[in-house]
């Protein structure tokens, strides 16, 4: 069952997503194809700087939609009259949310990959080349610095990055979760939930700031061994930085799949 939801989800966000990236691989065709006009006068110049442009816009707005899409699916499909429907399916609230979570990555990561390969297509040629002998070079000096901890470099940076997308999108489905739960203007609770949380962790950050600044003796011996490690252990260190990230937003991930959890088995609300 839970197959057969990521499967409904997909062909939804297909349905959303799809002309918009064909819509951005044909600028960037566009684009291409300006090139190929190549001349020194001032017309071209400003032709081809604005198809650079409209790429460029086209790519963000992409990704912006890839995840405002996201959001409006979790928001129509279990907190609107789509709720009496969906909740009616002999599936775990859990599953939903797995489901939602997982195609919205999912989504996010295509954007990702047609967006790189919107580019590829607009630089084809000398561009496209000194940038893959400048990745290469790169890639060579990070490799005989790191060794093979440059490919697990590569794998925990991926994870990382793949437990950040799950913290945000989780907190936005908490704060519509929550929102939800407010007998009028849902959605401007919403928001509200949003701000608070964003003003609660601005609170926060503002008192470890403090408590730094204040230079306890504790404080400074913990970060001079900890700066010494560092300096014997930079391999190790950096390894522990990127999974220190990821365990953070993975916690923080799971406070927020609680919340959503909790509301649709608790205090489902629908309109």
């Amino acid at each position: 069952m839970v197959g057969k939801l990521i499967k409904h989800e997909m062909n939804a966000f297909s349905r959303s997503m799809l002309p918009m990236e064909i819509i951005l691989l044909g600028i960037a065709v566009l684009t291409r194809f300006v090139q190929i006009f190549e001349t020194e006068s001032r017309v071209y110049d400003i032709v081809r700087g604005s198809a650079v442009v409209v790429l460029v816009i086209a790519i963000v707005v992409s990704l912006v939609m890839s995840v405002v899409v996201s959001i409006k699916r979790f928001y129509t499909n279990m907190f609107t009259s789509e709720g009496y429907l969906t909740m009616t399916l002999p599936v775990k609230p859990v599953w939903h949310i797995v489901s939602k979570l997982t195609v919205a990555v999912i989504s996010l990561l295509a954007t990702l990959l047609t967006a790189c390969v919107s580019l590829s297509i607009a630089a084809l040629g000398d561009v496209l080349i000194e940038v893959f002998k400048a990745i290469g070079y790169l890639w060579r000096i990070f490799y005989s610095h790191c060794g093979a901890h440059s490919i697990l470099y590569c794998v925990e940076i991926v994870i990382c990055a793949l437990s950040v997308m799950a913290y945000l999108f989780l907190l936005f489905y908490g704060c519509i979760s929550i929102g939800q739960t407010a007998k009028k203007r849902r959605v401007l609770a919403a928001f509200g939930v949003y701000f608070a949380y964003y003003i609660l962790t601005q609170i926060l950050g503002t008192v470890i700031i403090i408590i730094v600044s204040s230079e306890p003796q504790w404080l400074m011996d913990l970060g001079y061994e900890m700066g010494k490690w560092a300096t014997k252990h930079p391999i190790a260190a950096a390894h522990s930085l990127i999974w220190g990230i990821t365990v953070f937003c993975g916690v923080l991930s799971a406070i927020w799949f609680l919340i959503n959890r909790y509301v649709l088995k608790n205090r489902l609300n629908l309109e």
